[in-house]
């Protein structure tokens, strides 16, 4: 592959070890392009597999990956979210699967306030949750929220994993709340001189600390 920045990895213990690496920005590009590339090093052989498709998801930057063993199998890589730039912004929400074994991807439907890059994701092996925190909706304001999908081929009509659904309406709301009291506390903080910050201006006053 040629040099990336922004991409993800994940790696899988087949054999004596596999690197699968998707998506990214080119070097030197300015993040203006964004990969939809999937490669696979082998570890061992040293060799580069490009397993690209159509079809999958859309190519994309500072997105987050995980991967999932499943017993008998080579396992399943998880992505979710991410941001594409090509003269406008697109901030993605989705959640994908690649079956390994199968080379096959597919798509689960998420809620649009989960939209965000440049967050963090784990795999919790022993309940089968992808854990996402974090992140960044806008060159501004950072979301500081967490949520949880259970990798299910079980979905609602709306597409939502049975068993994530009712957790993810309810941590929907929680992150309206929270935002609404960032963006109003981010308008209304001053310094020890009754100033009112700015961006990047941070105050310290005794041993209280504040940054806007």
């Amino acid at each position: 592959p040629f040099p990336l920045m922004y991409h993800s990895a994940v790696y899988e213990p087949f054999g004596t070890g596999m690197i699968w690496m998707f998506a990214g920005s080119p070097v030197g590009s300015g993040g203006w392009f964004s990969s939809k590339e999937l490669w696979c090093l082998d570890i061992q052989a040293n060799t580069w597999s490009n397993f690209t498709q159509p079809g999958g998801p859309g190519g994309r930057r500072s997105h987050v990956a995980v991967y999932a063993q499943s017993q008998g199998t080579r396992g399943t890589m998880w992505i979710h979210g991410g941001y594409y730039y090509d003269g406008s912004e697109t901030k993605y929400s989705d959640v994908w699967s690649y079956e390994i074994a199968g080379s096959t991807w597919t798509e689960f439907t998420s809620i649009s306030s989960m939209a965000r890059y440049m967050h963090v994701a784990v795999f919790d092996s022993s309940t089968s949750v992808m854990w996402i925190y974090a992140g960044t909706w806008s060159s501004v304001m950072d979301l500081v929220d967490a949520y949880w999908t259970v990798p299910t081929t079980t979905t609602t009509t709306t597409g939502l994993p049975v068993n994530a659904a009712e957790a993810l309406t309810s941590l929907e709301t929680r992150q309206a709340q929270i935002a609404a009291a960032l963006r109003s506390a981010a308008s209304n903080v001053t310094g020890p001189d009754g100033v009112t910050l700015d961006e990047t201006v941070e105050a310290t006053s005794g041993s209280a600390s504040l940054s806007k």
